[in-house]
């Protein structure tokens, strides 16, 4: 299901190509896709909508992604992509040991007693998600998703984020930025000429 929202959002993004304005609200909106995908995951014991969430999340986070790609390769410039791309992916990819290690254990032995047959959120939260082995990782999933959605609701507040595309100007290609440099020495060789010339006269 992951390997074919995966590859669904990537047809998606071929043939839509993302938002041509306000791209950085598209990641926002996509983030939200993210979050859904996660409650989904946690709503229900079935596998169908297990899958069904799995789908619906790497659909979104492949979407996000691209669309957050098209932002750096038009705002930032092109001698610079694989400085942006590598320092953003060594900073996600470092947090993921934190998730192995801490995260997914931690949830496993904090929620997974709580909805044991007469655990602490058996008779709430376990009557809509459902009790037994596996429910305190949903319920992770479901916790996960619902601070996505209030991190995403907070980008929105943020006015330059959300204003991201209107403020931060379209870098110029670095054929257009040499052909302007070389313009400008050209002109500033001429200057220099004019100005021997003057005083040689």
């Amino acid at each position: 299901a992951e390997a074919l929202g995966a590859v669904a959002g990537g047809v998606l993004m071929s043939l839509w190509g993302g938002p041509r304005r306000r791209r950085m609200i598209g990641v926002l909106v996509a983030n939200l896709g993210t979050a859904i995908g996660c409650v989904l995951i946690g709503l229900d014991a079935s596998l169908v909508m297990i899958c069904v969430g799995v789908f619906w999340l790497a659909t979104a986070m492949t979407t996000a992604q691209s669309i957050y790609a098209t932002i750096v390769q038009v705002k930032v410039p092109q001698r610079f992509h694989g400085r942006v791309f590598s320092l953003n992916q060594t900073i996600s990819w470092s947090t993921l040991p934190i998730g192995f290690a801490l995260l997914a254990p931690a949830a496993t032995g904090l929620f997974e007693p709580m909805f044991a047959p007469g655990g602490a959120l058996a008779g709430s939260v376990g009557a809509v998600i459902g009790t037994g082995p596996g429910r305190g990782i949903a319920f992770a999933y479901v916790c996960f998703g619902a601070a996505l959605v209030l991190i995403t609701l907070g980008g929105f507040a943020i006015r330059l984020l959300r204003r991201f595309d209107l403020e931060v100007e379209d870098s110029l290609p670095d054929d257009l930025v040499g052909a302007q440099e070389r313009e400008r020495r050209i002109a500033a060789r001429a200057a220099e000429r004019e100005e021997k010339a003057l005083v040689a006269a």
